[in-house]
């Protein structure tokens, strides 16, 4: 991969971060730079920032036992990074966070009574394939 490409994928975490924080400002990639426009001011964010908003990005895309905690799910298993497996008591939880857990961009499914909480594909597949594979 060359460095414009991963420069843009860091940029483009980066600006999704700063976007979903803050309020007040705007983060956009401009000609190999991260731009940050602040109430009509324009910042350029070092190398640094970009990385470690971008960290900070894909960190907020894991799914962790604290999270479903705080958003009130109680009988669960962390299947990797990006996927949970929730195995009842969930449905009320669910309703009540559905909104919250679009905002965090997590996806759900509902399989054989068994909620999966999800961030890509592959995760979920493999989760689904896993969890299925013990049930027999």
């Amino acid at each position: 991969m060359n460095t414009d490409k991963i420069f843009d994928y860091m940029a483009d975490n980066a600006s999704k971060w700063i976007n979903k924080q803050l309020t007040n400002a705007k983060a956009r990639s401009y000609d190999n730079k991260l731009v940050l426009d602040v109430d009509g001011y324009e910042f350029f964010l070092s190398d640094h920032e970009i990385h470690e908003c971008s960290r900070l990005y894909e960190e907020s895309l894991k799914i962790n036992s604290e999270k479903l905690q705080d958003l009130g799910f109680e009988n669960f298993e962390i299947y990797d990074d990006y996927c949970a497996i929730v195995f009842e008591d969930y449905k009320m939880v669910l309703e009540l966070t559905k909104e919250e857990l679009k905002a965090m961009e997590f996806n759900y499914l509902i399989e054989d009574d068994t909620l999966f909480i999800y961030q890509n594909d592959e995760s979920l597949e493999q989760a689904m394939q896993h969890y299925f594979s013990n049930k027999n």
